[in-house]
């Protein structure tokens, strides 16, 4: 595995931002070296959108070590931001859920509200952009129509919206309302795994958390999240994520009884070796992880199919003119397990038909190659504004 530090995309932190993590998550002296390395480095005028996510975390970090600068003040006024902006976004998702459970609607945290209630436990620690939650699928036609009723709305380009004969075209719709408060409803948890039964075991296995007085929520378990947390990053992003470093090392240092074998078990049984492997070699090789070697060495030593290793090689170096055709073949694949070429060919013609929402297979032409020069234009001037 090579970690490509210095690249501005990918799925892996930069040089800088792993001095920043190191600063963060760190303590004594090898993380006021990494923080004096990372402040050479980085103007706080111009720093990226990732990293501004993890000042609020520095800020408290180096506090606890009695740090006297300068730009405490500006850490610390991420963090002031940060708690107001958090208590505003959960405040009205808290009244959302509120009326889901008295409609019979379970849900779940996920991502940074689950997080924040676990394992921050400060609303000023941990940023967000929006609010993730998991419904049943079953569930999922009466919960759009409850966010209609309140005022939400799908957002544009939110992908395929909720297709109650197809549900597995996507795992999820993003939401707006008009005060811009943004709000992910997943009825499936991972995009690989949109099967019918794909979260049965992510429900039962799941705990109770009360966020506030009145509300009882579920949430993954420890290895549920963590397994969670490395199989959403590790994919290519204009900007690597790294986010789920520092939540991950939360869980980490929080939890003293990991259930190793089941996220073991999860990764085997759900095709998801190679997300697990490398981000757990990440948090070990580059944090010092607290991860049992036996846990290391068994992940590694296990088999990966041909399938895996091509998904994960697309999703981890993606950027491609095609790639929305290419990761729809992929999630098709997963859903769809037909032998043979012909029933596999049609079957993804019908599962594009949904997804890209035509009547008929002869329109997919002319979508597909309005999608690429679509793609084109994007990459142009990604590639202006960033030459």
């Amino acid at each position: 595995m090579t970690h490509k530090h210095g690249n501005t995309v990918g799925c892996w932190p930069t040089e800088q931002q792993t001095l920043l993590l190191k600063a963060t998550l760190l303590h004594g002296k090898e993380a006021m070296d990494s923080w004096t390395a990372w402040r050479t480095l980085v103007d706080l005028d111009n720093i990226d959108h990732e990293s501004q996510m993890l000042l609020p975390l520095l800020y408290k970090n180096l506090l606890s070590s009695g740090v006297e600068d300068p730009d405490m003040s500006r850490y610390q006024g991420v963090q002031k931001k940060t708690w107001v902006k958090n208590q505003v976004i959960l405040h009205e998702i808290w009244e959302l859920l509120q009326k889901f459970h008295a409609a019979g609607i379970n849900t779940m945290l996920l991502k940074g509200s689950a997080m924040i209630t676990l394992y921050y436990k400060d609303c000023g620690l941990r940023p967000m952009e929006d609010v993730d939650i998991l419904i049943p699928v079953e569930k999922a036609k009466e919960a759009i129509q409850i966010l209609f009723r309140q005022g939400w709305r799908i957002q544009k380009n939110s992908g395929p919206a909720f297709n109650e004969k197809y549900p597995a075209l996507t795992g999820e719709n993003h939401f707006e309302n008009s005060r811009g408060l943004l709000l992910d409803v997943h009825w499936h948890l991972l995009d690989e795994c949109l099967y019918a039964g794909g979260d049965d075991d992510f429900w039962m296995a799941s705990v109770h958390a009360r966020p506030d007085g009145d509300l009882t929520v579920n949430v993954l378990n420890p290895a549920d999240q963590l397994f969670h947390l490395m199989v959403h990053a590790m994919r290519w992003n204009l900007q690597p994520l790294v986010r789920w470093v520092a939540d991950a090392m939360m869980i980490l240092n929080n939890e003293q009884d990991i259930d190793w074998e089941r996220i073991i078990s999860q990764a085997k049984s759900r095709r998801l070796i190679l997300p697990v492997k490398n981000g757990l070699t990440y948090l070990h090789d580059f944090l010092g992880a607290p991860i049992p070697d036996h846990v290391l060495n068994e992940i590694r030593k296990t088999p990966v199919s041909p399938f895996e290793y091509q998904e994960f090689h697309f999703k981890s170096n993606s950027g491609k003119l095609f790639e929305g055709l290419v990761g729809t073949w992929f999630r098709y694949r997963r859903v769809e397990n037909r032998k043979s070429f012909t029933g596999r060919l049609w079957g993804f013609l019908k599962f594009l038909n949904y997804y890209m929402e035509v009547k008929h297979s002869w329109q997919l032409p002319v979508y597909i190659i309005s999608y690429g020069i679509r793609k084109i234009r994007y990459s142009f001037k990604y590639w202006l504004n960033n030459r």
